[in-house]
């Protein structure tokens, strides 16, 4: 989907090549042209002193533009940024590294290193071309070539001579040095890319090496603006759900190995977990119903270790009110509201459901297949977790993510509904409160456009199309 004029303006991402700057109050920067990149006025306030071309005097820290010439005001180990795609300058300016823009500037959604080990990253482990594209299909034979596919456009830093300023270290280096990272740091072997959700989301860097099939050595996961809580939650919420989980369940957890703060900005650092492709005939004959009988297994564990009995005002505010509150919205198409209506009127009439520990977005793109054949996997992404959660709708939702055939899909949820000795009648009134609870978080991270009906929680009906397989499989049986 493309963006409009006014949203881009509005989009908070366009500047998410911050972590390669040196951010905070004593850095002296230099703007030029803000108003040929509105990524700049999303940046404003990362910045110490601030100057625009018509108030310049002195020698700055840092320069932003797309003119080369700004590099004339750097003082000595100062920082250019180029954005867009611009000439290389010359004089005593030294090349720190190139970025591609992908999928275009300005409105990108990853940065990927102009060298080897940044297209073998983007091209391969990070799959981050749509996979069914000449690019990407080149990338996973000829990253080399496929590279040269890529747009020109993005971003490029330069450095005045060798001398590194007071002020020339960039927020990425603090916050990989603090992290305990390697030495010595260099920019270029770093992947951006923008959380796809909400502004509290965080700014993921990939230190990339070049090595294998371009499988980056770690994550690192940097809050967008100061003061953000979201990785400090994050990194408690992980911890004490591998306390309640225990040992053997939470070995499927991926937990940050690191973390720090960086002038009130936190940052974790996670080791990187490559995958099995979700594609593929292996894929499609044994990884599929692999991982699919794997994570019901998982499921089954999970649940009935931290399911608990609900009293009213969890089982109204668990499954009764997002469910009302979508009906009362009259948006579902079709015949989904008179399923949605039927589903509320069943769980109004049932007296108690259990809560259950619950991931809350365990689709496949928040999975590690660790072997081709599904069984080992890893789960990461753990923000939308709760332990009041609904039972059935992390299986659901994942075997809607993952295609699962109907006969595959009505096998897991049969068994999953038998361990938890909840009846078959359950299964669709508990994937719509699931939906619906969804659907309203979606809602307010990605806001609905009114003649775009699959945007907002509008996404989750892709989804609900693939989950009605195993509902009715588990109906006809």
């Amino acid at each position: 989907m493309s963006l409009e004029p006014q949203d881009i303006q509005s989009d908070y991402r366009l500047a998410d090549y911050k972590p390669l700057l040196p951010l905070g109050p004593g850095v002296r920067a230099l703007i030029g042209q803000i108003e040929d990149h509105p990524s700049l006025t999303h940046l404003i306030d990362d910045l110490g002193e601030a100057h625009d071309l018509q108030q310049a005097n002195g020698q700055y820290d840092l320069a932003i533009g797309s003119d080369p010439a700004l590099g004339n005001w750097l003082k000595p180990g100062g920082l250019l940024c180029l954005l867009g795609d611009q000439p290389v300058p010359g004089g005593e300016l030294l090349p720190l590294g190139r970025w591609h823009a992908l999928p275009g500037w300005p409105s990108f959604r990853s940065l990927v290193p102009a060298n080897p080990a940044g297209h073998k990253a983007a091209l391969g482990a990070l799959r981050l071309l749509p996979q069914r594209t000449p690019s990407a299909a080149l990338g996973r034979v000829a990253p080399g070539l496929a590279a040269l596919l890529l747009p020109a456009a993005g971003v490029a830093l330069y450095t005045r001579g060798k001398a590194q300023g007071a002020g020339g270290e960039s927020l990425l280096a603090r916050a990989d040095r603090a992290l305990g990272g390697s030495r010595p740091f260099r920019p270029d072997q770093w992947l951006i890319v923008s959380g796809r959700l909400g502004p509290g989301n965080p700014i993921l860097a990939f230190q990339c090496n070049g090595k294998g099939k371009g499988q980056p050595r770690q994550l690192v996961k940097l809050a967008r603006d100061r003061g953000a809580d979201h990785l400090a939650h994050e990194a408690g919420q992980i911890a004490a759900i591998i306390k309640a989980l225990g040992p053997a369940l939470s070995e499927r957890v991926i937990a940050p190995i690191a973390s720090a703060t960086i002038d009130g900005r936190h940052a974790l650092a996670y080791e990187f977990v490559s995958t099995q492709p979700f594609r593929g005939l292996r894929w499609r004959f044994q990884g599929r119903a692999g991982l699919c009988h794997a994570l019901t297994d998982w499921l089954i564990q999970v649940a009935t270790r931290t399911r608990q009995a609900a009293g009213h005002e969890i089982e109204s505010a668990c499954h009764l009110q997002p469910l009302q509150q979508l009906i009362d919205r009259n948006i579902l198409p079709g015949t989904l509201q008179q399923e949605a209506g039927q589903s509320l009127n069943w769980l109004q009439r049932r007296s108690t459901l259990p809560t259950v520990f619950e991931h809350g977005d365990l689709g496949i793109y928040n999975l590690r297949l660790l072997t081709s054949n599904g069984r080992n996997f890893k789960v990461l992404d753990w923000g939308s977790s709760t332990f009041t959660g609904i039972a059935a709708g992390d299986l659901l939702y994942l075997l809607g993510s993952a295609r699962a055939p109907a006969r595959l899909a009505t096998a897991c949820l049969q068994r999953y509904l038998h361990a938890l000795d909840l009846p078959a009648s359950s299964a669709s009134a508990l994937w719509w409160a699931y939906l619906a609870r969804r659907w309203a978080e979606l809602d307010t991270i990605r806001p609905p456009h009114p003649d775009q009906p699959e945007s907002g929680g509008g996404l989750l009906l892709a989804v609900h199309a693939q989950a009605r397989a195993a509902l009715a499989g588990l109906a006809r049986d």
